[in-house]
C-alpha cells in the first residue's frame, strides 16, 4: 500500500475478528480489533474478505456486525449507520465479498439478502437488484466481488455454481 504495509483478516473465528498489519519495511506486526456493534443482537462477529481504498485511505470490511470502515491514518474502526436498516432484516447474515466500483461505491453481500451498494459520499444503501428473489440467488453462497475497473463486476460463489458477470448501469 501506500504505507508499505500488508493488511490481512486474522484469525477468522466466528466471535473475534481482526485486522493485522505487517510493516514492509521492518516487519513489525499490530492487531488491530474492532468492537462489537450489535451487541444486543445474536451474530458472527467475523469477517473474511477486506478492499483497500486508497482514495479514502481507510480499509473496507464485510463483517457480521455490517459494513465496517477502518481508518488507516486514526487506526479507527467505523460503523457505517447507513446501513442500520438492512442489519435489521430477518436472518442478516454477512457474506464474504467487498469491493469498490469505479464511482468509489463499496459493493458488499449478505448470504440472506444479496449484494448491496453503499455510497460513502451521501451515506444511502442500495439493493444491486430490485427483484428479492435475484437477491438472494446471487448473495447465497457468495465468494468474491471484484471490479474489472472498466465498470465489469464479476461475481463467483463457493459451490462452484458460477462466475457472474454484472455490468451495471449507476
Amino acid at each position: 500500500t501506500v504505507t508499505n504495509t500488508l493488511w490481512l483478516m486474522q484469525p477468522i473465528t466466528r466471535d473475534t475478528a481482526s485486522l493485522l498489519s505487517i510493516s514492509l519495511s521492518n516487519k513489525k506486526q499490530t492487531l488491530y480489533s474492532w468492537p462489537c456493534f450489535r451487541p444486543h443482537i445474536a451474530h458472527r462477529h467475523s469477517a473474511e474478505s477486506i478492499k483497500l481504498d486508497i482514495k479514502r485511505h481507510s480499509i473496507w470490511i464485510n463483517s457480521g456486525d455490517g459494513l465496517i470502515e477502518f481508518s488507516i491514518d486514526k487506526k479507527t474502526f467505523q460503523h457505517i449507520n447507513g446501513i442500520n436498516e438492512l442489519l435489521l432484516k430477518p436472518k442478516y447474515d454477512r457474506g464474504v465479498g467487498v469491493t469498490l466500483d469505479e464511482l468509489g461505491n463499496v459493493w458488499f453481500c449478505s448470504y440472506s439478502h444479496g449484494i448491496f451498494i453503499y455510497n460513502p459520499l451521501k451515506d444511502i444503501l442500495w439493493p444491486l437488484f430490485s427483484d428479492e428473489d435475484q437477491q438472494q440467488l446471487i448473495g447465497n453462497e457468495n465468494l468474491n466481488i471484484y471490479s474489472s475497473g472498466d465498470g465489469i463486476m464479476w461475481v463467483n460463489n463457493w459451490s462452484g455454481k458460477g462466475l457472474f458477470q454484472l455490468v451495471p448501469k449507476l
